[in-house]
């Protein structure tokens, strides 16, 4: 005989599994920090021709090094990439948010988008620059944002343009970099 709907117990509580209690399932592979991106944008379900225009914002805003320091920061700060890196990870530079610098893959450069960048390496127990870290990072970010322009782009050109719009806001875009590194 089929139990009916009504004989099965629904007083079982789900409270005991927080928001956040569930791991993220996102696999992140590839031998280069390009790769990485490349197959984990594609891995959540965004399109070639979206992944190919973000991935020339990137390439633009930060060559792909996931410890990139705004170049014209460095001689501001007096620091390089790796000294930059090194001292917030380790707690000697404590104005990571607010010091108007772009860092990591996608040149975070508002203080709220740092500050959130920072507490969410540390959450995972990581430093700033950690790539697989970063691009989980990304990833909620354009969640987050929806960027559905990008998503829902037919082209790369569109693509790279709409992401740079959605997600980077550039104060100088630079297009015609974003547009070549994208084909």
């Amino acid at each position: 005989e089929v139990l009916g709907k009504e004989q099965f117990d629904t007083d079982f509580s789900f409270d005991e599994f927080a928001n956040n209690s569930f791991t993220e399932a996102l696999s992140i592979y590839g031998s280069n920090f390009e790769e990485k991106v490349w197959f984990a944008l594609l891995g959540e379900g965004y399109s070639k021709e979206a992944v190919a225009g973000a991935m020339g914002n990137f390439k633009q805003e930060s060559g792909f090094r996931s410890n990139n320091l705004q170049d014209t920061y460095e001689s501001k700060l007096g620091m390089t990439d790796e000294t930059y890196t090194n001292a917030v990870n380790n707690g000697t530079y404590t104005n990571f948010a607010n010091d108007g610098a772009g860092y990591g893959l996608a040149q975070w450069t508002f203080p709220s988008r740092k500050e959130a960048l920072y507490s969410y390496a540390n959450d995972m127990g990581v430093g700033i620059d950690d790539e697989d870290m970063q691009i989980r990072f990304l990833i909620k970010e354009i969640k987050e944002k929806g960027c559905t322009g990008w998503q829902n782009a037919t082209s790369v050109e569109e693509a790279c343009e709409a992401f740079e719009r959605e997600f980077e806001n550039a104060g100088n875009p630079q297009m015609g970099n974003r547009l070549t590194y994208a084909k």
